[in-house]
This record gives structure tokens, sequence and C-alpha cells, in this order.
């Protein structure tokens, strides 16, 4: 029985220099044998079996302490990259020609222990939107005072929820407004307006 491949290229890819952070899916690299690393997670390790099924032999492993003898075997390791999945001995890499990470970022990746061979490309852009999102939410949160709010309501004091004058906060400073059907945009700021209309 073969070892199923897979080439990770594109049509008129360049061969990476030793040691540079590549931002492209246009990589020549083969790939017989992908390692996952325990600290992926159980679904993180089904998905990528079976992404990788028909096309790579993927390699399990129980434990961290189980990497540094597996990696010797392997081609690409798939981990989120922190220092403990790592191994610190320089020729357990002998063979690894790719680290794919699963986090954003790959400031936390300990370099000094990757011999320049070895392609890291990271996961840039994969949590964009949730972090957008993630953002405004507290942003609008604390416009509302939302925290304020639902700590008042769990001790059943509700006095200052009693507003009588219309108020517009502007995720900036809070100002007044004349009134509530005004839809007001200065300058790109997000306002929103709560409260009762005065007599």
């Amino acid at each position: 029985m073969t070892t199923p491949t897979t080439t990770l290229s594109g049509a008129a890819a360049d061969t990476p220099s030793p040691g540079t952070f590549i931002a492209t899916t246009r990589l020549r690299v083969t790939v017989k044998t992908v390692l996952l690393s325990p600290n992926l997670g159980e679904d993180r390790i089904e998905e990528a079996e079976a992404l990788l099924q028909g096309k790579a032999e993927a390699m399990r492993v129980a434990t961290g302490e189980e990497v540094a003898r597996a990696i010797r075997g392997a081609d690409a390791y798939l981990c989120s990259g922190f220092p403990r999945e790592l191994p610190e001995e320089r020729a357990a890499y002998a063979r690894l020609r790719l680290v794919q990470t699963t986090s954003a970022g790959v400031d936390h990746i300990p370099w000094e222990r990757l011999p320049s061979e070895v392609v890291v490309c990271g996961n840039a852009g994969a949590y964009n939107t949730a972090l957008a999102e993630h953002a405004f939410a507290l942003l609008l949160a604390a416009a509302k005072r939302v925290v304020h709010h639902a700590t008042n309501i769990r001790k059943q004091q509700f006095d200052d929820m009693n507003i009588t004058e219309e108020e517009e906060v502007t995720l900036g400073g809070p100002s007044r407004l004349e009134h509530l059907d005004q839809v007001d945009v200065e300058g790109g700021s997000g306002h929103a307006r709560h409260g009762t209309p005065r007599g």
C-alpha cells in the first residue's frame, strides 16, 4: 500500500527561502505525513483527519510528551504553536518541512527551536469577524451601561433606571438631543438614544 501524498502548491510558486515567514497559499511542500497536536482538541483533530483522508497520513498522539518522538516522522505539523507543543531538541525537526498553526498570530512561537528550513504558516484573519463582533458588543455594552444595570437588577435596585429625559450616548461621550426621532451621525461616530421625551 502506498502512502497518500499531497502537495501544497500553486502554478508558478517559487521555492521559499529557508526561515522565511510566508503569507501565501502558493507553497511547494510535499506532505506525506501530518502530525496533529494533542492540544488541538478532539473536534479539531477529527476535522483535520477527515480533511486529510486520501491526501496524506494523519498521525495522532495522546500526549505532549509523545510529540517529540512522533514529529521525527512527520512532514508537517498542525498545532497552535505554543512552546509546550514544540520540542526543544532541534534534531526532532530533521524531516519536518511545514508547521501550520491554528492561531492567527505567530508571536508566541519559539522560533529559536525551529530549523531555518521549516516553513511556518499562521492562520491570519481566522477570527477577524468574531473579534470585530466582540469589540462592537463591548462598545455597545459600555455605552448602554449593561453591566451596571445588570448588577443593579440582581440587587433589585431599580431607582436609576427611571429616566425622565432623552439622552444620547455617543461612543465618545454623552450629549443631549431635542427629539427622539432624530438620526445623528457626526464624523462617523455611532449614537444610541434612551429615555422618554420631555413634556
